[in-house]
């Protein structure tokens, strides 16, 4: 008598594979979502960072340049005197936006130079992470760095 062999899985190997899968899901789901968020962050601030420097640009341009942030938004102008922004970027919540210039304002001008004319810090937060972008009014620097 012949034996028939049959090919496939077991209902049990089924069960056991898919259980398996469940609690790698759970596990790696929530690591996922966090990471998602840390970038959602980095990325808003590392698109600060280049519109500052290229707002830095725009004054060398244009003769003078503004940043003006606020919680959720920042706009730029070039020149610092002109009432029409040339772009505006909104940040999308719970991200937020906290400017600290010298002289307690919520905009930062370049000059001719590039030379912002204070120094000051934005600080990007959300979702549990921040970073903090510094502007150097001696050497013009901007630089973005996590806290």
């Amino acid at each position: 008598m012949k034996i028939l062999k049959r090919k496939g899985f077991t209902l049990t190997e089924l069960i056991v594979s898919i259980v398996i899968a469940g609690i790698l899901s759970i596990i790696a789901i929530p690591k996922i979502i966090t990471w998602i968020h840390y970038s959602k962050v980095r990325q808003a601030a590392e698109e600060l960072t280049s519109d500052l420097i290229w707002s830095q640009s725009l004054a060398m341009e244009k003769g003078s340049s503004k940043v003006v942030i606020n919680s959720d938004n920042y706009e730029i102008y070039a020149p610092a005197t002109n009432s029409t922004p040339i772009k505006t970027i909104s940040i999308d919540s719970p991200i937020t936006l906290t400017p600290s210039f010298s002289g307690g304002t919520n905009y930062i001008n370049f000059k001719r130079n590039k030379l912002p004319v204070q120094n000051g810090n934005i600080t990007v937060s959300g979702y549990g992470i921040s970073y903090k972008i510094t502007i150097s009014a001696i050497s013009g620097r901007i630089y973005l760095q996590r806290l």
